[in-house]
């Protein structure tokens, strides 16, 4: 299947620098297979180090989908448990960083680095989904757009609980993240499949765009872009709308 793919990081004008990571890799640097993997990672603000911890999770999360892995082909024959897996021993990687010496002593530049981390595996017309945090996945076709991940939050939990409404969480504070790569106890990575269709849409990207723009105006954005770089229409949005957050964006055109 043809895709375009269109990807760009910002900044923004609040922060000091931006802790956000995103990685493509598309064949033939790929394992035999995979056409396509995308993923965003987003370094928790707050947390020591984010940056490195965003890049180490995409770094790690490339290179184990990587031709050079060709050998492990057995990936192919259940890649949701795969996602699963590689997720979680990245988040022991991230966590294991934050110690040095033989006293395992904190490391004080890199203790409590944590990120999160949505991605986007593409074999055989398939997207396959592996996601921890409050990064998102959506998917948008016939000028629809639905969220195929959950927001790993505190507000995400109290819903599916009923202790409050969709409504009510506006007013709340959505930051409180339950699930992140890198804190120091274990995570259940969520996984889902998605058949993609000709003219869907798979747009991953961290908080400071969905956080400062609703899903009907992505979705209108990524049908209607102001010009050809869908990816620069959607920060520039982001930013317009009052983002105070470092921002990025990975879209994959089928």
């Amino acid at each position: 299947m043809r895709f375009t793919v269109y990807k760009g990081t910002e900044k923004g004008p609040y922060r000091e620098k931006n802790e956000d990571s995103i990685g493509v890799t598309q064949k033939p640097d790929t394992i035999d297979g995979i056409d396509g993997i995308f993923a965003v990672a987003d370094g928790l603000g707050g947390q020591e180090r984010g940056e490195v911890a965003s890049n180490m999770a995409i770094s790690m999360l490339l290179e184990s989908l990587s031709i050079q892995q060709q050998n492990k082909t057995n990936i192919l024959k259940d890649i949701p448990k795969y996602l699963s897996l590689k997720i979680s021993e990245i988040s022991q990687s991230i966590c294991d960083v934050g110690f040095t010496g033989e006293s395992m002593h904190r490391d004080p530049f890199t203790a409590g680095m944590a990120t999160t981390l949505t991605a986007a595996v593409l074999c055989n017309e398939n997207i396959y989904i592996g996601h921890a945090g409050d990064s998102r996945a959506y998917l948008i076709r016939d000028e629809n757009i639905s969220q195929i991940t959950e927001d790993h939050t505190l507000v995400e939990e109290q819903i599916k609980q009923g202790l409050i409404s969709r409504d009510q969480r506006k007013s709340l504070d959505r930051n409180i993240i339950t699930q992140a790569l890198g804190l120091d106890k274990p995570i259940t990575p969520y996984t889902k499949l998605c058949e993609i269709s000709e003219g869907d849409y798979i747009l991953i990207c961290s908080d400071g765009l969905h956080g400062f723009l609703d899903d009907r105006t992505i979705a209108n954005i990524i049908i209607n872009p102001n010009h050809n770089d869908i990816a620069r229409s959607l920060i520039e949005a982001a930013l317009e709308s009052g983002s105070n957050d470092n921002i990025s964006v990975v879209l994959v055109s089928f």
